[in-house]
């Protein structure tokens, strides 16, 4: 929640220039139409989102980042061809090999998780331990696992995106 409470101002502000964007684009005499108005803002924010993420991540300043947002609400459309261009047609050179490695790193590291599971009896005076401001009793009982899977002992292979 509070991820989107920070990301409402690039929302807002490339739906405002999405529909800048429709208002300028549409043809003189023509009614405004609400569904495609919709439609291109729902684009416009998407893309205002994607230059946003883009540009943190190369530390652009915030009145640049800013603007670009906004431009990217205005001209949405031709924000996605250009990043269509910039990214997606880089990556079909690599389209032999890009696969069959992503599968066996996805194969590779699956198992490289690690988990712990405690169960804890009800606290008393004796045995209360406060952890984050909660109380819990004495560890009753405590499962772990680490590094790779013992795949030679199972009869099937749990792959898991979720990290921790």
């Amino acid at each position: 929640m509070r991820k989107i409470l920070e990301l409402l101002p690039v929302i807002a502000l490339a739906a405002f220039g999405g529909f800048a964007g429709t208002l300028v684009n549409r043809k003189e005499g023509e009614p405004y139409n609400m569904k495609k108005a919709i439609s291109e803002i729902v684009i416009a924010i998407f893309s205002g989102l994607l230059i946003h993420y883009v540009l943190l991540e190369y530390d652009v300043g915030e009145n640049l980042r800013t603007a670009a947002i906004a431009l990217a609400g205005y001209s949405a459309r031709g924000v996605l061809a250009l990043l269509h261009g910039l990214f997606l047609d880089h990556l079909k050179k690599f389209k032999f090999w890009l696969l069959p490695a992503v599968f066996c790193a996805v194969l590779l590291l699956a198992g490289c998780q690690s988990f712990s599971h405690r169960t804890y009896y009800e606290p008393n005076d004796v045995t209360m331990t406060r952890i984050d401001g909660r109380a819990y009793g004495a560890v009753q009982e405590e499962t772990s696992h680490d590094g790779l899977p013992d795949w030679s002992e199972g009869k099937s292979l749990g792959v898991s995106v979720i990290g921790k």
